[in-house]
C-alpha cells in the first residue's frame, strides 16, 4: 500500500511531488535538501538510504534463497558475502538445496566471525549448526567454518553435548572427521567421553 499510494507529499502545489508524492520519507526529505534547499544533512539522509538499500538488498539476496534460486545468489556474490552468516542461516530455515547451502559455505571468509559484531556473529553460527542438525545437511561441520567457530566461540562444550544428545552416528562421525588436538582444548577429549554413549556398539569390522 505504501508503495502505490505513495503517501509522503510534499505540500507546495507548484512541485510535482505534490501529488506524485514518495513511498519513503526519507525520500521526500533528500528530495526536499536536494532540489528545494531544505535545511537538511544531506549526508546523513544519503547514509540513511544507504542503510534501507542494505536491508533492502539483504531481502532480497534471502527471498531468493527461499525460492532456492541459486544462480541469482551466484551472480550476487558480492554482496552474498556481505550478509554470508545471515544468509546461510536463512538457507538452513528453509530447508534450501544441498548445492545453495555448499555454495553459500564456500563464500564465507577465512575471519568472518572476526569481522563486525564477533558476538553477534558466533551467535548466529551456533544457529546455523543447529539449524543444520535440524535440516541433516551436516556440510556446516565440515572444514574452515566449524574450526572457526571453535576457535572464538564460549559455547562449545554446550553445543557439542547437544550433538551427542541428536544420537545421531553420522553427525557425530562427521564433527570428529573434522578435529584434531590442536583445535581446541579439552574439544576431543569431551568428544571421546560423549562417543562411546551416542554411536551404538558394532562390530570390530563395521567400527
Amino acid at each position: 500500500m505504501r508503495k502505490h499510494t505513495r503517501p509522503f507529499k510534499f505540500q507546495d502545489s507548484e512541485c510535482s511531488f505534490f501529488s506524485l508524492g514518495f513511498a519513503a520519507k526519507t525520500d521526500l526529505e533528500v528530495h526536499l535538501a536536494q532540489d528545494h534547499d531544505y535545511p537538511l544533512c544531506l549526508e546523513l539522509h544519503t547514509e540513511r538510504r544507504k542503510l534501507l538499500s542494505e536491508e533492502e538488498l539483504k531481502a532480497i539476496l534471502i527471498d531468493a534463497i527461499q525460492e532456492n534460486e541459486l544462480s541469482m545468489i551466484r551472480e550476487g556474490a558480492d554482496a552474498v558475502r556481505k550478509f554470508i552468516l545471515e544468509l546461510l542461516l536463512s538457507a538452513y530455515r528453509a530447508r534450501a538445496s544441498d548445492a545453495m547451502i555448499k555454495h553459500l559455505l564456500g563464500e564465507i571468509s577465512p575471519n568472518v566471525l572476526r569481522v563486525g559484531d564477533q558476538d553477534r556473529n558466533v551467535q548466529i553460527c551456533t544457529e546455523i549448526l543447529m539449524e543444520s542438525v535440524e535440516n541433516g545437511n551436516y556440510d556446516g561441520f565440515r572444514g574452515p567454518f566449524f574450526k572457526q567457530w571453535l576457535r572464538v566461540s564460549p559455547q562449545v562444550s554446550f553445543t557439542l553435548r547437544f550433538l551427542g544428545r541428536t544420537r545421531r552416528a553420522e553427525l557425530l562421525e562427521t564433527v570428529t572427521s573434522t578435529l584434531h588436538e590442536g583445535d581446541r582444548p579439552g574439544t576431543v577429549s569431551l568428544l571421546r567421553v560423549l562417543l562411546p554413549a551416542v554411536i551404538p556398539s558394532r562390530s570390530d569390522t563395521q567400527a
